[in-house]
């Protein structure tokens, strides 16, 4: 990657924050077996006005609302990783409690996105670490058409896991990769009734 990709890279992961859940799954009688898991979700923030959310598809939020609720299933930590901009200064991450956030998500015919509502102090937290929230005013009058370039960001399930040992702390990286934005559907993708970007990894 060139020295503007990079700086490009730097510039979009001010924006990134990962939901991480870590859980053990049950036996039976309610006592945890194996080794714990760990969950890592991508997102962005985004305001609404004075309200902040993490933004983010909403086929995670499905999921993770079915693992929460999964009777053999106990999370026992959930957290905000805000450190992964070059412009953090806190490697601590933030306390989050998932199965009581306020949250909401649309996952059909072609859409796929999700919100989670944050409270003031995980606000200031994340202000703390200069994540940059995107405003109404950065997307509401964009013109894809005159974009000529996009990337796609996030966290591969391969770049997750647990250090050594077992301990439930994370390794954790991201990914980015330009995208070539298609024309048209390609043949043999589900259509759907609402428009869509469709892009090609490079």
């Amino acid at each position: 990657m060139d020295d503007e990709g990079k700086a490009l890279l730097r510039w979009m992961n001010r924006h990134l924050v990962s939901l991480v859940l870590i859980y053990w799954h049950l036996d039976e009688n309610g006592n945890s077996k194996g080794k714990p898991f760990v969950n890592a979700n991508s997102g962005f923030i985004m305001t609404f006005g004075d309200a902040w959310f993490l933004v983010t598809a909403g086929h995670v939020i499905e999921e993770l609302d079915e693992l929460a609720s999964h009777r053999f299933v106990k999370i026992v930590d959930c957290f905000l990783v805000d450190s992964l901009g070059s412009q953090a200064t806190h490697r601590n991450n933030i306390p989050f409690n998932y199965e009581e956030s306020l949250r909401c998500f649309e996952y059909h015919d072609g859409i796929d996105c999700g919100f989670i509502w944050l409270n003031p102090n995980e606000i200031k937290l994340l202000q703390a670490n200069d994540v940059q929230p995107i405003g109404v005013e950065n997307w509401i009058k964009q013109d894809i058409d005159k974009c000529k370039g996009f990337m796609l960001l996030g966290i591969p399930a391969e770049l997750v896991g647990l250090d050594e040992g077992g301990e439930p702390q994370i390794n954790i990286g991201t990914f980015a990769s330009t995208v070539k934005r298609l024309p048209a559907v390609p043949e043999g993708a589900e259509d759907t009734p609402f428009e869509r970007f469709i892009g090609e990894l490079q």
